[in-house]
């Protein structure tokens, strides 16, 4: 026996197949979006972590020799020269001086980039001369020092009255 449909029933038959199509079409693209946003973030984790990785953790002993440049008032003082040990770098160090307490802030300028970051230090005072120990922190990085951290040992002396400083740095930091 032979069917036929009539014009209705295959325009009936047609959107119902459309439709399913539509609706499989739809949460076909929203299952795509929905793996693309998570892996956009996770490509972006992977590529930090990668660049994280990238540094390697070095060992650093640094001393540095520097002089007076400028007097940024009170016990403040700005001073210039270079280090000499692990890398060869040219030093800037702001440091602040009181009874108690050492701060500072400083950069290094090595080939390929520069690292800052600050430092604190209990001194201990003996005629001209202040020592100090404490610890140095990285805080930036630039070039192929970009990411760089860590802490490490802090060493120094200055004498107060030609307000040449003398500075060690030992630790282990993130390069």
């Amino acid at each position: 026996m032979h069917h036929t449909r009539s014009r209705a029933g295959v325009r009936s038959t047609i959107r119902a197949h459309a439709a399913r199509c539509l609706v499989f079409a739809s949460l076909s693209i929203l299952a795509v979006c929905a793996a693309a946003a998570t892996a956009v973030p996770a490509a972006a984790q992977a590529s930090s972590a990668s660049a994280r990785a990238a540094l390697s953790s070095t060992y650093v002993k640094e001393q540095g020799q520097l002089h007076f440049s400028s007097r940024s008032g009170g016990s403040a003082i700005a001073e210039q020269g270079s280090a000499s040990g692990t890398f060869s770098a040219s030093l800037d160090i702001d440091l602040t001086i009181k009874i108690s307490q050492v701060t500072g802030s400083f950069v290094a300028y090595l080939k390929g980039g520069s690292i800052s970051g600050s430092a604190s230090a209990t001194p201990h005072y003996s005629g001209q001369w202040v020592s100090f120990k404490g610890t140095l922190t990285i805080k930036h990085g630039t070039g192929s020092y970009a990411g760089a951290s860590g802490t490490a040992s802090l060493y120094g002396s200055l004498n107060r009255e030609q307000l040449k400083l003398n500075v060690q740095v030992i630790g282990r930091l993130r390069l």
